[in-house]
C-alpha cells in the first residue's frame, strides 16, 4: 500500500505521469518508493536496473 507522502506525490503528477507510474511493475514501484534511501553509488544490480528504467520513463 502506498504511504501518504507517496499518494501526495502521485496526485501532483499529470495524467500522463500517473499512467507511467501506475504502469510500473510492483517491484519497480517498491524501489521507486524507496529511492531516497538508495546510496548513490549502489552496486546492487537490481537497483541499478530499476533506476535505469525510471530514467527511461523520465521521472
Amino acid at each position: 500500500m502506498l504511504g501518504g507522502w507517496a499518494l501526495l506525490l502521485l496526485k501532483s503528477f499529470s495524467c500522463k505521469e500517473r499512467l507511467k507510474f501506475l504502469g510500473l511493475k510492483f517491484l519497480e514501484c517498491l524501489y521507486f518508493l524507496d529511492i531516497y534511501s538508495i546510496i548513490p553509488n549502489s552496486k546492487d544490480p537490481l537497483k541499478v536496473c530499476i533506476l535505469r528504467r525510471l530514467r527511461q520513463l523520465e521521472f
